[in-house]
């Protein structure tokens, strides 16, 4: 059975800095290293989770697990009463750190008895925020999802699509030769904002066709945000519900954190 990866992108968004010593700042390579290179913890919806880095690849490779209690048995001499043990689940995390035009992107193994991958790396993340707090940067987490699913709903709605909202994150490294990423950007450099959400509205169905909302659904599903729609007939559309993923083919054999290693372009869906 192969085992699955979904795929994130961390934004990191810089912070006005008030360093009276003059550091200069890290690159966000860097941040990322110290930040994803040492053992964490935080919680996630009223759970301790916790995250082991390894020290297996030049990418920083580690595992994200929780505690689980389970159901068992002992052995027949004592009457195979019922008893329960703790046990650790964990899933295997890997993060390309380097910036370049498809860097800094996050796979994360889908295992139910782990939890959701999104949730669960979006709690990670606000921990790390609310743990540097003057940091020069600040990280966002976005699924990248697949742009094919968005045009397929627009298409079986055309002319029937009431609402479209496009929550863009500022980009940090889309070599951009589009308008929404220089706008982005200009929103970003000028009024430090980090999030910017567009919502269009129209009784009449939204024209889905136009250039302006290729370039958006494009930027969007790469990771630089989120994308929600709805259509007449109370039919409705969410990225986050489209995550892109990769699988690895299952060996048992080895341990996975090896295999993923070993596997990085393949994880992180390198060409």
């Amino acid at each position: 059975m192969a085992i699955r990866f979904d795929l994130f992108r961390l934004s990191l968004l810089p912070r006005e800095q008030m360093d009276i010593l003059n550091h200069p700042d890290p690159t966000r390579e860097e941040y990322l290293k110290k930040v994803f290179s040492a053992s964490n913890e935080f919680e996630h919806y009223g759970t301790i989770f916790h995250y082991v880095p390894s020290d297996t690849s030049n990418e920083i490779v580690g595992r994200v697990g929780r505690s689980v209690i389970m159901d068992e048995n002992l052995p027949p001499e004592v009457g195979l009463e019922e008893s329960k043990h703790e046990s650790w689940k964990a899933a295997v995390l890997i993060i390309d750190p380097k910036e370049h035009g498809d860097g800094q992107k996050i796979a994360l193994e889908y295992d139910p008895r782990v939890g959701h991958t999104h949730s669960i790396i979006s709690s990670f993340v606000q921990t790390i925020n609310k743990q540097n707090p003057t940091a020069a940067y600040h990280i966002e987490v976005v699924p990248i999802s697949e742009a094919n699913t968005f045009w397929q709903f627009a298409e079986e709605n055309k002319g029937r699509v009431t609402m479209l909202s496009f929550n863009f994150v500022a980009p940090n490294m889309f070599g951009g030769i589009d308008n929404i990423t220089e706008e982005m950007r200009q929103f970003r450099d000028q009024e430090k904002a980090q999030k910017v959400q567009i919502t269009l509205r129209s009784d009449d169905g939204i024209e889905t066709s136009t250039d302006k909302i290729r370039n958006a659904v494009t930027y969007t599903t790469r990771g630089g945000g989120q994308i929600t729609a709805r259509a007449k007939g109370n039919k409705k559309y969410s990225s986050k519900q489209t995550t892109s993923f990769v699988k690895l083919d299952e060996n048992r054999d080895e341990p996975l954190i090896l295999r993923v290693a070993r596997n990085i372009s393949k994880v992180l869906a390198r060409e």
